[in-house]
């Protein structure tokens, strides 16, 4: 049986449409796998995620401004391959795994950017 590598980085890479090439950017403050990310307000959130050991309930934005990423409120629950996406002026992170037991999440968190504030949202049941 082989066996896979995944491996967790901090590494990014931004691509230059004008040059059509990829160029080194500022790594990311965690090493992440299955993350979930969006742009809200021209800003690149990289929310959760696996680190190789445990999921994560960490997030990071990078602003193209000041040419880092920077660490933003951490959400309530541990979040691996979460979806991620935007409604409006919030941030949303939903479902994914728990990080721990691998459990499925039925829950969502949204993420106010003004206020640099997680706060859960109304679970579902998921129908089988």
């Amino acid at each position: 049986m082989t066996q896979i590598l995944i491996k967790r980085v901090r590494t990014v890479d931004i691509f230059d449409p004008v040059k059509g090439e990829w160029n080194p950017g500022p790594p990311m403050d965690a090493r992440r796998s299955t993350l979930g990310a969006a742009v809200l307000n021209n800003n690149l959130y990289a929310v959760g995620g696996f680190d190789g050991a445990s999921g994560l309930d960490t997030a990071e934005v990078y602003s193209e401004k000041k040419e880092c990423w920077c660490r933003i409120a951490d959400m309530t629950t541990r979040r691996s391959s979460v979806g991620v996406g935007v409604v409006g002026s919030f941030l949303y992170a939903v479902g994914g795994y728990d990080g721990c037991q691998r459990q499925c999440l039925n829950s969502v968190e949204r993420y106010d950017p003004d206020a640099n504030e997680w706060s859960k949202g109304e679970s579902r049941k998921l129908e089988q």
